[in-house]
């Protein structure tokens, strides 16, 4: 019940046989549990960079910052990602 990665899994099992209504329950209760976890914004921050979505890469680095200021992961993504768009007073 508390491991994410086995409820993602169990959502895609879901997914390929055809019971989609579980699935998106599972992964609705996945997506409002992992809206506290700094990690899973930096990661999706990541993936927006990777994407060239600059602006979707900030605002999850901002929301990780946010929720851990601590996190050195979210500062290093702003700041790449500033540079990549020229603002380099952000930086």
């Amino acid at each position: 019940e508390d491991n994410n990665t086995a409820l993602g899994n169990l959502a895609l099992l879901y997914q390929l046989t055809g019971r989609d209504t579980q699935a998106k329950e599972i992964l609705t209760q996945l997506h409002n549990k992992r809206q506290s976890n700094p990690y899973y914004h930096i990661s999706l921050g990541n993936f927006a960079y990777q994407a060239n979505a600059y602006r979707d890469a900030i605002k999850h680095f901002n929301k990780a910052r946010r929720l851990d200021s601590s996190l050195h992961n979210s500062y290093f993504g702003l700041a790449r990602t500033y540079y990549q768009l020229g603002d380099f007073k952000q930086v």
